[in-house]
């Protein structure tokens, strides 16, 4: 039962992060930068990072506490459902400049989000178990 409802604490931070990431992206990107087409690299790229931020912040303290030592590995399976919704834009291959610019940025999506979540939880699980080692 327990691993049930490990296994449903995923799905739901999962969901949480997945939705806090594309919010985020949208309001940086909408606040700090006109609109304009095509998007500068800079929007696009800091806008991916910060969502990444936003969604280790929001997801990392429940891993590092759900999963604790393997908080890093569960970091990389709520990773999964951003690398499915971009992995499909490399498939394609660069054939212009405005397909070259979407495999970039797919590929920084994929590797910012994947290293912020991943990486937070990690780092929580290890203070966690510092402090629990030290008591």
């Amino acid at each position: 039962m327990q691993i049930f409802l490990r296994f449903v604490a995923l799905v739901v931070v999962a969901n949480a992060a997945l939705l806090v990431n594309a919010y985020v992206q949208e309001y940086w990107a909408g606040l700090l930068f006109p609109r304009v087409d095509p998007r500068s690299y800079t929007e696009m790229v800091s806008a991916a990072v910060v969502g990444a931020l936003a969604a280790a912040t929001v997801s990392a303290l429940s891993l590092a506490w759900l999963f604790k030592r393997w908080a890093w590995l569960a970091g990389l399976a709520i990773s999964l459902p951003v690398i499915a919704i971009r992995a499909p834009e490399l498939a394609a291959g660069p054939s212009s400049s405005i397909q070259q610019a979407t495999v970039a940025m797919a590929w920084v999506e994929m590797v910012s989000y994947a290293a912020a979540v991943a990486g937070a939880a990690w780092l929580l699980s290890r203070r966690r178990r510092g402090a629990e080692n030290a008591l």
